[in-house]
């Protein structure tokens, strides 16, 4: 397969925590990025049935009355394996991300790794940070959400 006709689902998760053995997505979204362009996929709050500590709602935002009414991840994940089950994924610190997802045997790139490697010289390797640094513009309504890629 040539990389020109390869197709990369970029995808962020918002936890409840660090540990996936305890703490649940809370906020998932998914961009395509393919010889066709970028375009969003999917984005969804999830329920994780278990209470967002006020830790993890200072870093995301997310509030337990905003996940209250929202799916589950059961009734979300059918829908995320259909737009990723044929697509390479992408993630910043993707063995994070990788690790709160079920397995499906499809190779990830951790856009974190790669832009140590490309860019050694910057100071710091977040998301914000690198998009500052490179000039990159973003729209202010996506500050820091899953879809924040």
């Amino acid at each position: 397969m040539r990389i020109q006709d390869t197709r990369f689902v970029v995808l962020d998760t918002e936890t409840t925590g660090l540990d996936p053995t305890i703490h649940r997505i809370v906020d998932i979204s998914l961009v395509e990025v393919s010889k066709n362009g970028i375009r969003p996929l999917y984005q969804t709050l999830v329920n994780p049935q278990q209470t967002i500590p006020p830790e993890a709602s200072e870093v995301h935002h997310i509030t337990n009355r905003q996940v209250k009414d929202k799916p589950t991840w059961e009734e979300v994940w059918p829908t995320i394996l259909t737009h990723i089950q044929d697509a390479v994924r992408v993630a910043h610190n993707a063995k994070f991300d990788r690790s709160f997802l079920p397995e499906t045997h499809r190779p990830w790139i951790c856009s974190y790794r790669l832009a140590r490697h490309l860019w050694p010289e910057a100071q710091k390797h977040t998301n914000p940070y690198l998009r500052s640094w490179l000039g990159l513009e973003l729209d202010a309504d996506m500050a820091h959400s899953a879809a924040d890629w």
